[in-house]
């Protein structure tokens, strides 16, 4: 888990965790270079960073919700 306040890429502050999931953890962060604008991170836990298979299912997952444009499935700006 990482720490509230922690900046992530010179852009993002982390507010808190919202939950943890499956094979992910999220969390409520500002967008500093456009102006605090509160966003949502998901990040892949790092007991899972070695792990091949769960590492293509995120990129997967990010990848099929790049693809649609629809008000109840949340839109990717960034990935870092």
């Amino acid at each position: 888990m990482l720490k509230t306040g922690v900046i992530l890429e010179n852009r993002y502050r982390l507010a808190g965790q919202m939950t943890s999931g499956g094979f992910a953890d999220i969390y409520v962060a500002c967008d500093l270079r456009l102006g605090n604008k509160p966003v949502i991170i998901k990040m892949l836990r790092r007991d899972f960073s070695e792990d091949r298979e769960r590492i293509q299912m995120f990129l997967d997952e990010i990848n099929l919700t790049t693809r649609h444009d629809h008000e109840n499935i949340v839109r990717v700006y960034d990935v870092i």
